[in-house]
């Protein structure tokens, strides 16, 4: 990995970025998340103004694929060849319906 890169992420800040978001958020992660902190989701869902759905899926990795075993980053090797989980793709679905019906 970049080290330049990995400095800057280390580094960067998402709350200015969060609370200038003036559109409807998404914000789904998984409970097996090892990239992402899924608690994070309360931080999205009190900092951005308007308005959030947010969803913690079981079982749901980082790449957005269920495993029922325990969590590894050497996993996503054999779960990236499996589709994005249908569960997640329905409610992506779901929500951009409505964000699009209530936006006309």
């Amino acid at each position: 990995m970049n080290a330049k890169w990995f400095r800057e992420l280390l580094v960067f800040d998402p709350l200015p970025h969060l609370r200038a978001i003036g559109i409807p958020v998404l914000a789904i992660t998984g409970d097996k998340d090892l990239q992402v902190d899924p608690d994070d989701l309360g931080v999205i869902a009190s900092t951005v103004p308007g308005p959030v759905t947010a969803d913690r899926v079981r079982d749901l990795t980082h790449i957005l694929r269920r495993d029922p075993a325990a969590p590894t980053i050497g996993a996503y090797r054999k779960l990236v060849a499996q589709p994005v989980d249908s569960v997640v793709l329905q409610e992506i679905s779901d929500w951009m319906a409505l964000v699009a019906a209530n936006r006309g």
